[in-house]
């Protein structure tokens, strides 16, 4: 049983891993007018993007500590919410700095 929670967690931190990856190319796609060229990049998808990220970090972490509650690392939560944290206020410097 151990083993198969294991593996949801990794699955879990692995599709979360990729999510954030998307988000952050998603940004900047938005920034670099990669769909309108001629308009300014959008606040509010920018701001929804910024949402996503800090929800694929979140919710694998969450997915691990409820899981796994014995094996859970608070230093590697600590790191995963720095690095959500710096994502969301880049994410979000390149949505006020146009």
């Amino acid at each position: 049983m151990l083993a198969v929670r294991a593996l949801t967690v990794v699955v879990g931190l692995a599709l979360g891993a990729l999510c954030a990856v998307g988000v952050l190319v998603a940004a900047l796609f938005e920034r670099d007018g990669f769909g309108d060229r001629d308009g300014e990049p959008s606040t509010a998808y920018l701001l929804a993007l910024a949402i996503g990220l800090v929800a694929s970090f979140g919710l694998p972490l969450m997915l691990w500590r409820t899981l796994l509650p014995s094996r859970f690392s608070w230093p590697a939560a600590l790191v995963a919410t720095v690095v959500a944290v710096a994502g969301v206020v880049w994410i979000l410097g390149i949505s006020f700095a146009a």
